[in-house]
């Protein structure tokens, strides 16, 4: 299987380029997650897009950024409109759509080098009472004008209806190649169900789920193996935040099995979602309070748990508190705020409790950024092998991937290592370079002596086998800083 690093680069901000001067806090910040353990960001007080909460990006599956959207327009890799980029919805306003997951992009299936857009738009300019009103998609082929792309289909109607504020959000079929996506009718019982495949893009279904709930600002995911979906949402006219989770059946497209939960009462509609890569875990950020369950558990919010309170940090002139949250590549979970200048961390998600790591205001962008945080699905997830839609002769070839850090700066010479290795593996070898081997999936590793040493992680499974090596420096940097911590 291929790297299928689509997510590779991240763009969030607000109000760059020539609507501003290049001395102020506006433009764009660029995540790099080529090296999963340096991420770089990068300030860009040059580009002038503005993103107001929607944001997609793609990369190739190589890592090479491709095309952003704001859900308004989208623009190519060299930072300027694409061609046939304008006008993809009806209702601009020119600075972006405003509402959490009002889009996503997603490989075009059996088609090498085009993609698919789906994007929202909403037909009521308050933010108390907007919802959606049309789901469209846009095929953009990027083999057209010497690489930059052009949009070769845009405003592709696929529902005209009341639907939630943002909340699109996607998941790979069973087969390995298609794509589910879904998006809520407000105010129902009832959710869209569409799917992605080499020759349509189309709903075919509604569905109806148990009970009935709200539309509202917040946030949708599925977890990263596709097995359950979440909800998070809180309408201004009903308190309190709602979380609504269901399992998901990658063959056949359905919900089942809804649970209801309300956490604890909050006044904010700024109010989050996300999975840990391992996808046991759930983190919901709500407002002033980070919350953890554990999903193995017979009753999952029972297991509700505080990891995190708002310590008051004011980050600009606003307080930096809990908004979206997003998987990044590099196994943490980006957490965002509303209008700020910085973004929290889940450094360790995979673990138990608070071991898990939560770091506020962690990661400093340098640029103003408005709510947003990019829309991702798991691309690297792969078929159900072995399932009834288990038919096109796909199978999960496992891709080596890990990154390594220093918890401890005061024991400089103990390495945590982090597996980010996809396509199911279930047998892991580390060499640490050093004449010892581990086959736990994430070690900690305490080298003897300082030096250069080449890392190397294998990972296997019934089909194939994967290898990727990293050079990893101890006590040998001119500085004294731990290397690679982002």
């Amino acid at each position: 299987m291929l790297a299928q690093k689509h997510d590779n680069w991240w763009l969030i901000g607000y109000g760059g380029g020539t609507q501003t001067p290049l001395n102020d806090e506006n433009g764009l910040a660029m995540f790099d997650f080529s090296d999963p353990s340096n991420v770089k960001v990068l300030e860009r007080q040059q580009y002038n897009m503005n993103f107001s909460t929607t944001a997609a990006v793609m990369s190739d599956s190589s890592g090479n950024l491709l095309f952003y959207s704001n859900g308004e327009k989208i623009y190519a890799k060299n930072h300027q409109l694409m061609q046939n980029g304008n006008g993809i919805i009806n209702n601009p306003g020119g600075y972006g759509l405003i509402a959490p997951q009002g889009a996503i992009a997603l490989p075009r299936p059996g088609h090498s080098g085009q993609y698919v857009l789906l994007n929202l738009e909403d037909n009521t300019p308050s933010p108390a009472s907007v919802m959606g009103w049309k789901l469209y998609y846009c095929i953009i082929d990027m083999n057209l004008n010497n690489g930059l792309g052009s949009v070769v289909k845009k405003k592709q109607l696929i529902v005209q209806d009341s639907m939630d504020w943002g909340h699109l959000t996607a998941v790979k079929h069973a087969n390995g190649r298609d794509w589910w996506f879904l998006e809520h009718k407000a105010y129902s019982d009832k959710f869209h169900v569409g799917l992605v495949t080499p020759d349509t893009i189309l709903k075919i279904r509604t569905q109806t789920v148990d009970s009935w709930f709200p539309k509202g600002w917040g946030q949708s995911q599925f977890s990263p193996d596709g097995s359950k979906y979440i909800s998070i949402k809180r309408d201004l006219l009903y308190t309190p935040s709602r979380i609504d989770l269901f399992d998901f059946d990658r063959c056949t497209g359905e919900l089942s099995n809804q649970s209801t939960h309300f956490p604890a009462p909050d006044t904010s509609v700024y109010q989050g979602v996300a999975f840990s890569p391992d996808s046991r875990w759930l983190y919901v950020f709500n407002h002033l309070v980070v919350y953890k369950y554990d999903l193995h558990a017979p009753d999952v919010f029972a297991t509700e748990e505080v990891i995190a309170e708002f310590d008051g940090f004011i980050s600009g002139i606003y307080p930096n508190i809990f908004f979206l949250g997003q998987s990044g590549p590099d196994g943490r979970i980006y957490v965002g705020s509303v209008n700020t200048f910085h973004f929290h961390t889940v450094n360790f998600p995979n673990r138990s409790g608070t071991d898990c790591d939560f770091r506020q205001h962690s990661i400093y962008h340098y640029i103003y950024n408005d709510h947003t945080i990019p829309n991702f699905p798991n691309y690297r997830l792969g078929p159900i092998d072995g399932s009834p839609c288990d038919t096109l002769g796909i199978d999960n070839h496992p891709l080596a991937n890990f990154r390594y850090e220093l918890e401890d700066s005061t024991e400089y010479r103990r390495v945590t290592f982090t597996d980010l290795s996809d396509y199911e593996p279930n047998t892991w070898h580390w060499d640490f370079g050093d004449g010892t081997t581990s086959q736990d999936t994430s070690p900690v590793h305490l080298y003897a002596q300082d030096g250069i040493y080449t890392v190397c992680l294998r990972v296997s499974n019934a089909f194939s086998a994967d290898t990727l090596c990293s050079v990893v420096k101890i006590g040998v940097l001119a500085s004294n800083e731990p290397v690679n911590r982002l």
